[in-house]
């Protein structure tokens, strides 16, 4: 789960083409494993979760 919030985050704090492709989907692979996220959220670093979970269909 930090791999795939690490890859989302690298991908959108250094946008191209691929890199946004790929962003796009690893969300939907996270999207389906929400349930896995926050288990592993303690983790995932603040400064990814700021740019990752906003891009995820969580409950606030």
């Amino acid at each position: 789960m930090e791999a795939l919030c690490a890859m989302v985050y690298n991908n959108t704090v250094n946008a191209s083409l691929n890199g946004l492709m790929l962003t796009k989907r690893v969300v939907g692979e996270l999207n389906k494993r929400l349930d896995k996220l926050k288990l592993a959220d303690g983790w995932i670093m603040d400064y990814m979760k700021q740019v990752v979970y906003p891009q995820l269909n969580m409950d606030k």
